[in-house]
């Protein structure tokens, strides 16, 4: 599971997650490199009564390489 009971959730504890690959199959294939922006907006119906906490992941490729001199090789710029 993801760890928020039926309680919690009924409490307003929730987990959204979203797929933005190109492809919508985030798996060991490499995905075309892009590069964008992101934003998240929040409005509430009445003001927070105490501060809330979002948690954000993000996901990004790398390339590392190991060449045949054993030379270690990595990009992270992707």
């Amino acid at each position: 599971g993801n760890g928020i009971t039926r309680e919690e959730y009924a409490n307003g504890y929730t987990l959204f997650v979203f797929d933005l690959t190109p492809d919508l199959c985030l798996g060991d294939h490499v995905q075309p490199i892009k590069n964008g922006n992101v934003s998240i907006e929040c409005r509430f119906g009445t003001p927070l009564e105490t501060a809330i906490n979002i948690v954000v992941l993000g996901e990004f490729q790398s390339l590392i390489e190991i060449d045949a001199n054993r030379n270690v090789l990595c990009d992270f710029n992707n």
